[in-house]
């Protein structure tokens, strides 16, 4: 049975201070499930279309309270 890839775990936190949205979470949200892939063979190097080789990562996200104590918790 093959390895599990890598997980990268990227944060990004809620709005605060009354603001509607934060934009550390908005990224980190629209990068989560992100598959790192190697180029396949005779494709492009920069990764942008063509045919894609095996996976080698895959990014999760976590949204985390502005709250010292609870962030930590939410982490965890």
């Amino acid at each position: 049975m093959p390895a599990s890839p890598p997980t990268f775990l990227l944060t990004g936190f809620e709005p605060f201070g009354g603001d509607t949205g934060n934009p550390s979470w908005e990224i980190a949200d629209r990068l989560d499930g992100w598959q790192v892939r190697a180029p396949a063979d005779g494709a492009a190097r920069d990764g942008i279309g063509g045919a894609q080789g095996p996976l080698l990562a895959v990014v999760r996200s976590v949204r985390l309270p502005c709250v010292f104590d609870a962030a930590l918790a939410a982490l965890d």
